[in-house]
Order: C-alpha cells, then structure tokens, then sequence
C-alpha cells in the first residue's frame, strides 16, 4: 500500500526549474532534523547562528520546536505555517543541511524538495553505522515501491557528505553516490567532551526525576535500540529487559532507556514503580547527558560509536550474520576490529554487563577504534565545518 502523498509533477518541474535559475540569497543556510530539534544540525546550526555575515535558519514543521526557538529569539521557520512563505524561503536557499534522508526531513514533500533543487545539499549523517544504507539496499528492495525509490533519489542529491574518517570515505561514497566528501567530527559530540551552554540543552529536557538520577552517584547504563525496518531485536524484550531490572536493582544501578524517534515506545517511569528504571522520550537530545552514563547497551545502534569518546564499555547483541535481516548488522562494513564491544546474547547479559561494568578489559580496543573513527578535532567540529561551508559559498560565488 502507498501512503506517500499525490505528486503534481507539473508544479514539481515548474518549482525545480524555478529554483535552478533563479538568484540565490547568498547568505542563506537552512537546517532541517527529522522533527526534533536535535542531532548534528542542530549543534551546527547554534554554532553558525552567532555569525553575523550569514542567515542561518531552522526549519521544523513541529510547532513545539518553533516556539521554543523563537522564544529563545533563533532564527526558525515553521514549514506548514504558509505554503507560500516556505516555497519562497526554500527557493532562495543557497545551501540546504541535513541529517536525515531529506525524505523524512521535508515530511515526503515533492514541492519543497523541489524548491531546493538549486541549492547544495550538505549531508551530516546521524552517525557512522553497522548497516547497508541507501543505495547500498536496492539489491535487497523493489525499486519500483514509492517511498523506498523517492528516499533514495533524494539522500543521494547531496552534493557533499560528511565522513568522521578518510578510511569510512568509501562506505559513505558508496551510501550516497556523492565524490565530494567532507572529512571532520560529528557536531553533536562536542557537547561529550566540553561544558553544555545554555542554548545546547534547547530540545533536551528532562522531568525532575531523571535530572535527579542523572545526578546522583550511582552507577548508571544507558539502554539505546536502533531503529528496526522490521522485527524488533532481542533488546527490548521482556526476558532481557527483566534481567537488567533485576541485576542492576540487586546492585544499584540505574537504568536508562530512549528507543528510537521512528519506533518510539511510551513507558510510563511512575506507573512501572521501578525506583532504578529511567525512561527518555524518544524525541529529547540525549547528547548532553551522554557522558554521565557508565556503560551503554544496544543491538546495534550507531550511538555505539559517539558513545566510545566518554571511553566508556559498550555492549551489542550478538547477532549472527542473517539471523536478524539479511543486510544488518554488518560489522564487515568497519575497517577496524570490532573488539571495542561486548557481545551479549540473552543467555549472558547479566556476566557481560557485569564485566563491562567492573572488569573491564576493553579500554584499549576502544581507545583505538576512536583514533581510527575520529581522528580529527572533536571539541571544534562545528567550527572545522563552518570554515569549510564557507568555502563552499565562495566557490558558489565564483
């Protein structure tokens, strides 16, 4: 069944053509997430909004997220307040940022991807994966089903794609079809490593709760699933999910958990009575709070690999090539060892986690695979990639 919505393609190639030709505003950078205000466009963007010689601009189509910023008095444009006002802002865009498939961020709108056609498309990526991603996944779907094919065609617009690593250039060539490859650090890991300003924790709040455990003394693991095209791994199940409970309760631990913003799961943290169990929606930033945690747990989610610059264990369910989808988890698509992990299944989580947390034998494999993965500045990532936006607009220019 399609559920994408009916294309004008009349108007789509009268926009396109439109915005092809027509005269950019020179100065103009829009920044799109999926419908938070998170993620490596959002630590980019609070970055170069403080610089006066361009017109950074949020776009959101989450009325929340608008309010938010305009109270805090950022630059923000809600995409479903006026269709003409959003057409005209798009076509004058000289460059486009995301960190997403433009697919999701411009909610399946063929008009608004067709008002940036005359833009460049700066792609940041949401963290460097254990998975076949788009174009890599046509063997394994039908070209011909809609949303698949249209999500492909415009991830792979992007005229420039950031790679935290010369050695990952390949996989990202591949990912997205694109030869101009931007190598520095995530934004968003910057906030690992330094003190949080105000404006960062803009989209990250928490309940009064989960502040207070984040502040106590206790241990503290961070529960993170990725997001499942399909079935749900063994993660959240409730054998697995109970042996936690009960291991971590018996030795005071508290436990974390967000699930994925496209497979959001709702817990009810009062209603479960579980005094260590913390439970953060699935649209909050996490990132400033992601040094606090002693440990994380995933299948296989791409925050593994942010994760490893708090030089803290991570832990992954061990999956057999096939066992889950036949093109995820592939850790063959790592140029490195994949020692910097625990493997865990639901038969030793409790001894792998214990390990993890008090035997850990695993600080070396992780520090290597950060030298590997991120060997360039990451306290300064937005400001590497500012210069190097920059740059792109005086080439533009010329």
């Amino acid at each position: 069944m399609n559920n994408s919505p009916a294309v004008d393609h009349r108007l789509y190639q009268v926009l396109a053509q439109t915005s092809r030709k027509k005269t950019k505003n020179k100065k103009r950078i829009l920044f799109f997430d999926r419908d938070a205000f998170a993620d490596n466009t959002k630590y980019l963007y609070l970055h170069m909004v403080k610089n006066p010689q361009l017109e950074c601009i949020w776009c959101t189509w989450n009325e929340a997220v608008y309010d938010m910023l305009q109270k805090h008095h950022l630059p923000v444009h809600l995409l479903v307040k006026n269709n003409d006002e959003t057409i005209n802002l798009l076509l004058e865009a000289q460059i486009a940022i995301f960190c997403v498939n433009p697919h999701h961020s411009l909610h399946k709108n063929w008009s608004y991807f067709a008002c940036l056609e005359g833009a460049k498309h700066i792609q940041l990526w949401h963290g460097i994966s254990v998975k076949n991603l788009l174009l890599q996944l046509t063997p394994h779907f039908s070209m011909t089903i809609p949303d698949f094919g249209t999500s492909l065609a415009w991830a792979s617009r992007a005229d420039y794609v950031l790679s935290t690593a010369e050695i990952l250039n390949p996989y990202w060539r591949e990912v997205f079809g694109c030869d101009n490859i931007i190598n520095a650090s995530y934004p968003r890991n910057e906030v690992l490593l330094r003190k949080i300003t105000p404006l960062e924790l803009l989209g990250a709040k928490l309940d009064a709760r989960t502040m207070k455990g984040l502040a106590s003394k206790r241990k503290k693991i961070f529960i993170a699933p990725t997001w499942q095209r399909f079935d749900s791994t063994d993660l959240l199940s409730r054998e697995m999910l109970t042996q936690i409970l009960q291991y971590t309760s018996k030795n005071n631990i508290d436990v974390f958990i967000k699930t994925h913003p496209y497979r959001a799961v709702n817990f009810d943290s009062n209603a479960l009575k579980i005094n260590n169990f913390y439970f953060i929606d699935a649209e909050t930033d996490v990132y400033p709070f992601l040094n606090k945690f002693d440990a994380l747990i995933t299948d296989y989610s791409s925050i593994m690999f942010d994760f490893l610059l708090t030089k803290k264990p991570v832990l992954t369910l061990d999956i057999a090539p096939g066992e889950h989808a036949n093109f995820e988890p592939n850790y063959t698509l790592l140029p490195i060892s994949s020692n910097f992990r625990y493997k865990f299944t639901r038969d030793n989580i409790i001894s792998m986690l214990h390990q993890a947390l008090f035997k850990d034998e695993q600080a070396v494999d992780r520090e290597q695979a950060v030298a590997s993965l991120y060997p360039a500045d990451n306290v300064n990532a937005c400001q590497k990639l500012e210069s190097l936006i920059i740059d792109i607009l005086k080439d533009i220019a010329n």
